[in-house]
């Protein structure tokens, strides 16, 4: 049996590697392509992949919370209307316009800062393509 599992492991590997190999070597090199980027671009880009990761399991967990709440609180229905209406489609565009007003805000605020960045950012990603 144990011939037979690592006969079945040589198989898959021989099949993933053609696959597998060109992906790893793009991470390899989007690593070394990041490595050379200065500590604020290298802050923006962590800061905004934590962002974009963090608001799905963020909108789970307010939705079930807002349901749970809603069958506990028996006595206070507004609650849980409120909390219902909140993770709804109408709270949700609520809470996207506010956070759209509040990028613009920020990006005014640090207008050159993020000018820079970006253009260091897209001449990274054009050498690393070009390449």
């Amino acid at each position: 049996m144990k011939v037979s599992l690592e006969n079945l492991a040589i198989t898959f590997g021989e099949v993933l590697a053609p696959v597998l190999i060109p992906i790893v070597n793009m991470v390899k090199d989007l690593m070394t392509w990041l490595s050379t980027l200065d500590p604020v671009t290298k802050n923006i880009i962590v800061t905004i992949g934590l962002v974009l990761a963090s608001i799905g399991p963020l909108l789970i967990i307010i939705g079930t919370l807002a349901s749970a709440l809603s069958n506990i609180i028996a006595i206070a229905p507004l609650v849980g209307t409120a909390f219902t209406i909140m993770t709804g489609p109408v709270g949700i565009i609520i809470m996207a316009i506010a956070g759209l007003i509040a990028i613009v805000v920020l990006l005014v605020k640090n207008w050159d800062t993020v000018k820079e960045t970006t253009s260091n950012i897209f001449n990274g990603i054009k050498d690393f393509f070009i390449k």
